[in-house]
């Protein structure tokens, strides 16, 4: 067991220390937004507390503004004490994520009430704290620095993993991913046998909530700060074998087991660190790293080394050096000559031939030697390497490509099923923007650019688009998704899906032809029907998975299948005659359903069914649209509430079976008539009021609104207002019906004076943005103190304008933005809001339709004139471009006014491809720069380079002619050129004609600038 290094100092909080160290952490290994970490999430949870607390509302407002001191530190310092703060200050939030009102009425509490406001409560925080967790951080500075040079290598990190599974436990996530180690950090003063133990079980679960093994986790870690350890275990040891062949079944087994936009203040850099980003940068000149190559510092000649930019005589100068980490480096070189990669093959030190072994520009043949290595990792490493073929030199020009060779593996990316559910008519939100990075996103928006998804991408893809999709060596996904979306009407598809090699296509359109009946059907069907053998092979010829993959057996399948051609209508009667002999219920209640079946059979078959045990088959049937009425009939006086309310809620049930069911006494049942668009308005009519009168709670909110969805169903208001009084009374919190009550217009105005009057600032909110309060309870909710509540008031159509006016001067952003976005605002009062200081209130100003457009402009030449006069000086953004936080390089990447050098210097960015994606979306990046990142190995970085407007004719025709992906982008580029578009509009791929000839016609076109101009970074 080890030592404990950094003991817990006496009065520290060791829960808050742990928390404090784990942020701590994450901020100095970069990326940590404090706005998505459990902190913010126990902020959020502060309302639900208060009337659990006392002093509760003091108390949350301290933590709410200790919050934001906490992400204010994040964004202005990079000094270690205010970082500590930080940190210190954010465990504080976590602690109420963790413990809730128990923490809040506790030592958290307590240190709330001695602080006047949060700025107060962050600078009295606790020496000793602070003291032990600087020493945390300061004892564990290798280890942390070790990870930091493993994500400058390029091994992936990922802060807070989640996983596909961790619904299973009720949420879980880890603290962070490198490389394809699950690291958890302990700070525990005392460690036991056990407690290891009990952490290594917590690991391994993750690892089993990783169901799709999205995240490719071949090692857990454990990081024991106070002791200044940490432990790595191997999969292939915890688990006895190969985690490739034992997590898909470990997995399953677990599963069923479960059941302003603004650039931050100057951070100063030292020359080293800029030193050591130009020795790693590819785009840094060839005489500068000889520069660096020649001199004492190791660390620099090892990035040199590593270069793929270094000059061959340097390279080679370098593979002699006495130090293996800087001959390391060179083995790193994907683009290090042959013979130098031969030689250092033979290396003396294991590490520098490891390196060679996972150098993915080695030859073949030298890996192949390599799998021959006395070290084990050495031949494991080797094995590994699929020699992809090495890496052009950043700057060069490649030939073009012809079109035959276009990579088609794009197709099978996230990237193309997003494309692809665009052309489908998804309303998502998120699917309304053209498929391109968020970087190309961020500058649309700053520079006015639509990336609005145009309306024929919507519209679905043409046949001859849809027809080449589906041929033979597509990704399955594409060809299932396709088939699945072709009009089922096409009856030519329909039999050639039905006949397909995958098993998938051929089932979907199985169950899609029921609704389409056709006699020539009727061979298939009776096949099916009859043999069992055709039926497992109906559904599982063609499927290539190993059988431990497939989660249905031979006999699910033989049982789907034979329900499908029992509801079928085109199975042959004699097919019909010999299943109604079956001894299975479910394909039964598929004959019922079946309008071929004989009517003389049917009584025979529902008597069959009503007896049976199956409550889902008696369901299936009660709900479905080819319900019979003579199965209503039986079925309306089935004993299970859920049969009866699935009948009730069905469209297809006959008017004398809902007559019957509006008198049941199962309240669900009575709910689903009233809520069946079916129902006689009548009926409905009669149906509500003693639904409303009997009811309490969650049923009262539901008859409630079922009502509001029968537009054909008129009630007295007192009747419903009467009823939303007594749901505003409820003493259920979740959901919390008196704010259900608050904003539904049908409630009585008594009721919601008296609601507004809460203690509970959500309530009052409610009220406020309820439309039918009225404009006095608005001007008295407009000065409420709680900022939320005046906010929704901001809103209100009914606020008098002097109320309005007093709220567009109000100390909250939000409040001074809803206000600038209603219409009753004076223009006078929306010019003056055009020059707030929140971009989200000048937002909001500028799109009210009440602004003037010549207030408008006049505030936007103001700003321009303001903006120039603040200019970062050009040092400031070097020091920037410098900084180890990506976050601060990234906003240098995105200023509009950086200069090509630090654009250039960015472009070369190896810790953070975001940098990368954020210079090559930039229409300020030179053409040159561009070319260099169109070979880059981030995915987005490249979609960036093809969408940005600046990019030059010659590169966005390289690109479309390298992959499908690529060449879509550009063409929906819109800026792309005219001479461009028109290429791509006789493209061979159809999918790619088609995206480019719906371009030239949706928009016009204006040919991209094309500038040029060689450039020198320069740093300090």
């Amino acid at each position: 067991m080890s030592p404990t290094v950094v003991p817990l100092r006496p009065g520290v909080d060791g829960s808050r220390s742990g928390m404090a160290v784990d942020f701590r952490a994450r901020i100095a290994l970069g990326g940590f937004d404090p706005h998505f970490s459990a902190a913010a999430a126990g902020v959020a949870n502060l309302p639900g507390l208060l009337g659990q607390v006392e002093n509760g509302a003091h108390r949350a407002r301290i933590l709410e503004e200790a919050f934001a001191v906490a992400v204010e530190l994040l964004d202005v310092t990079s000094d270690s004490a205010g970082l500590d703060r930080a940190a210190l200050l954010l465990a504080f939030c976590e602690q109420i994520y963790r413990g809730g009102a128990e923490v809040l009425n506790g030592s958290v509490g307590d240190a709330c009430d001695f602080a006047a406001d949060g700025q107060a409560f962050a600078d009295g925080l606790d020496e000793r704290s602070l003291a032990d967790l600087r020493s945390l951080m300061e004892t564990n500075h290798e280890q942390l620095e070790e990870w930091i040079e493993l994500m400058s290598d390029g091994e992936r990190f990922e802060p807070n993993p989640s996983f596909a599974g961790s619904d299973l436990v009720g949420g879980a996530d880890g603290d962070w991913l490198i490389g394809d180690v699950l690291v958890d950090a302990k700070a525990y003063n005392k460690l036991t046998a056990p407690t290891l133990r009990g952490f290594l079980r917590q690991l391994l679960g993750y690892v089993m909530l990783d169901v799709d093994d999205a995240l490719g986790i071949r090692r857990v870690g454990i990081w024991l700060p106070r002791q200044s350890r940490t432990a790595t275990w191997s999969l292939d040891l915890l688990l006895g074998g190969d985690p490739d062949v034992m997590l898909p079944s470990l997995r399953a087994g677990f599963q069923r087991a479960a059941g302003g936009a603004q650039i931050a203040v100057r951070v100063p850099v030292s020359q080293r660190r800029k030193d050591q980003l130009l020795s790693d940068n590819p785009h840094t000149p060839g005489y500068m790293l000889k520069h660096f190559a020649d001199g004492e510092d190791a660390d620099l000649r090892f990035r040199v080394g590593r270069n793929i930019a270094t000059p061959e005589v340097v390279v080679r100068q370098l593979a002699g050096d006495r130090l293996a980490r800087v001959r390391e480096g060179v083995a790193k070189n994907e683009r290090a000559p042959y013979d130098v990669l031969d030689e250092l093959s033979r290396d003396r030190s294991i590490g520098v031939r490891r390196a060679v072994a996972a150098n993915r520009g080695a030859p073949r043949t030298l890996l192949k030697a390599l799998t021959s290595n006395s070290d084990r990792t050495v031949q494991r490493t080797a094995t590994a390497n699929d020699g992809v073929a090495r890496l052009d030199s950043p700057n060069s020009s490649q030939p073009y490509r012809p079109v035959s060779d276009r990579d088609e593996g794009a197709l099978d990316t996230q990237w193309f099923a997003d494309f692809l559910r665009r052309t489908s008519g998804s309303n998502f939100y998120w699917d309304r923007e053209l498929p391109i990075p968020e970087a190309s996103k961020r500058w649309a928006t700053m520079t006015g650019r639509s990336v609005d998804r145009p309306a024929w991408i919507s519209q679905g893809l043409p046949k001859q688009v849809r027809a080449d999709l589906l041929r033979e060596g597509r990704p399955k996904w594409i060809r299932r998704s396709i088939a699945r979306d072709w009009p089922a009407e096409d009856s030519d598809a329909r039999y050639r899906f039905l006949s397909d090699a995958d098993p998938e296509i051929r089932w979907d359109a199985l169950q899609r032809s029921v609704d389409l009946p056709q006699d020539a059907l009727g061979p298939l069907l009776t096949e099916l029907a009859g043999d069992r053998r055709r039926r497992v092979q109906f559904r599982t010829d063609g499927d290539d998975r190993p059988q431990w993959q497939r989660s249905t057996t031979p006999s699910q399948h033989d049982h789907l299948v034979l329900m499908v051609v029992a509801a079928h209508p085109s199975t042959p009667l004699a097919s019909i005659r010999v299943l109604t002999q079956h001894k299975s219920i479910d394909v039964v209640a598929a004959l019922i359903t079946n309008p071929s079946v004989p009517a003389e059979n049917v009584p025979a078959l529902i008597a069959r069914l009503r007896f049976s045990r199956s409550v889902d088959a008696r369901e299936r049937v009660a709900s479905s649209e080819m319900l019979p009425a003579v199965a209503a009939d039986a079925l309306v006086e089935d004993k299970n509430g859920g049969v009866r309310a699935a009948l009730a809620g069905n469209h297809a049930a006959p008017p004398r079976a809902l007559l019957r069911l509006a008198e049941d006494p199962d309240f669900a049942v009575r709910l689903a008539v009233l809520e069946n668009a079916s129902t006689p308005a009548a009926l409905a009519a009669s149906v509500a009021p003693p639904l409303l009168e009997a009811s309490a709670n969650l049923e009262l909110l539901m008859t409630l609104n079922a009502i509001k969805g029968r537009v054909d169903v008129t009630l007295p208001a007192e009747m419903l207002s009467d009823a939303l009084n007594r749901l505003s009374k409820s003493r259920l919190r979740d959901p919390d019906l008196r704010i259900v009550s608050a904003r539904d217009p049908r409630t009585a105005a008594p009721t919601l004076e008296r609601l507004a009057k809460s203690v509970d600032e959500d309530v009052r909110s409610a009220v406020a943005s309820n439309p039918t309060a009225s404009s006095a309870l608005i001007e008295k909710l407009a000065s409420d103190q709680d900022p939320s509540v005046r906010t929704a008031a901001a809103k209100s159509a009914a606020a008098e304008v002097s109320v309005l006016v007093s709220l567009a001067h109000d100390d909250d952003t939000r409040v001074r933005a809803n206000a600038a976005s209603n219409p009753a605002l004076p223009s006078r009062v929306l010019a003056e809001l055009l020059a707030d200081d929140s971009l989200f209130v000048r937002m909001a100003a500028s799109e009210n339709p009440a602004t003037l457009a010549e207030d408008i402009q006049r505030a936007e030449e103001t700003r321009k004139s303001s903006s120039a006069t603040t200019e970062r000086s050009l040092a400031e953004l070097h020091e920037m471009a410098a900084s180890t936080r990506a976050e601060i390089r990234i906003r240098v990447a995105y200023e509009p006014r950086t200069p090509p050098d630090i654009l250039k210097f960015l472009a070369g960015d190896r810790r953070s491809a975001n940098v990368r994606r954020a210079v090559a979306a930039n229409p300020n990046t030179a053409p040159e720069i561009l070319r260099s990142l169109a070979d880059d190995t981030d995915d987005e970085v490249r979609h960036a380079v093809a969408f940005n407007e600046a990019t030059p004719a010659g590169l966005l025709l390289e690109l479309a002619d390298r992959s499908v992906d690529l060449a879509i982008l550009v063409a929906l580029n819109p800026d792309a050129p005219t001479e461009v578009l028109a290429g791509l509009a006789h493209d061979s791929d159809p999918l790619i004609g088609h995206v480019a000839r719906e371009a030239q016609t949706s928009r016009s076109l204006e040919p991209a600038s094309d500038s040029g101009g060689e450039i020198t970074p320069q740093l300090g």
